[in-house]
């Protein structure tokens, strides 16, 4: 039976958090490919703290179902924690398929992140000494099969 619940419990907290991480993927590219990437930035780094804080409080229920007497194990919490981050990132890599190659599709996508990175470059945000490199980097990601 808790290997029934176990894998219950891993399949419905890493939907929900595969869930949350698809939404954040799906936010950042496109505020990436409109040359936001500030705000991308920022969006970033408020999903890492919503995944960390999910993390934790399904941990915690978890561990809330074994008594005082029985403790919570080490191995079991992190197991648990990796089979999380497993099938939420299977989920999310999904999504990240379909977005990129069946709802945009891959040539677009790649057309339209090379220009966000052209229009970062114009604005002056890339230094001089950097230009050889990014160049090579934007033949590398236009040659680049899918």
């Amino acid at each position: 039976m808790t290997k029934f619940k176990f894998w219950n419990e891993v399949c419905k907290y890493g939907a929900i958090i595969g869930l949350v991480m698809s939404v954040a993927f799906v936010i950042e590219q496109s505020l990436m490919l409109s040359g936001w990437f500030s705000t991308m930035g920022l969006v970033w780094v408020l999903a890492a703290v919503v995944y960390i804080v999910l993390l934790y409080r399904f941990a915690k229920r978890r561990r809330e179902q074994y008594g005082q007497e029985q403790g919570f194990p080490f191995g079991h919490g992190l197991g648990f924690i990796l089979a999380l981050i497993l099938a939420s990132a299977m989920i999310k890599g999904v999504v990240e398929y379909l977005y990129r190659s069946v709802f945009i599709g891959y040539s677009e996508y790649i057309d339209r992140y090379t220009s966000a990175l052209i229009r970062f470059a114009e604005d002056g945000k890339l230094p001089a000494s950097m230009e050889g490199v990014f160049a090579e980097m934007l033949k590398t990601i236009q040659e680049a099969p899918e």
